[in-house]
């Protein structure tokens, strides 16, 4: 099936994609234990408050990561074309 195809049906996981280096993982952990320990010592007002914070912070990070992705699409999508347009003396 062509890539274009894989996506239209999403069957691309781009969380199999994600780096699989040590410092991502390990950087990972510390931001969950942080969390607990602040759960820990919040009260339940502060609890929900927090929460909603998360959520934003997510929603966000979710919009650049979207902008980052078809950016870098149409960044390869454009340094194709040069290449071929280049080989093949076609483009203007």
């Amino acid at each position: 099936m062509l890539m274009l195809e894989e996506l239209w049906y999403s069957n691309i996981n781009q969380e199999s994609h994600v780096t699989g280096d040590k410092e991502y993982f390990r950087e990972l952990k510390k931001l969950a234990e942080l969390g607990d320990k602040l759960m820990g010592i919040l009260s339940e007002e502060q609890k929900k408050l927090h929460e909603q914070l998360q959520d934003q912070q997510i929603h966000v990070s979710a919009i650049g990561e979207k902008d980052a992705f078809v950016a870098g699409v149409r960044f390869g999508a454009e340094f194709i074309l040069d290449v071929l347009c280049d080989i093949n003396m076609r483009c203007a």
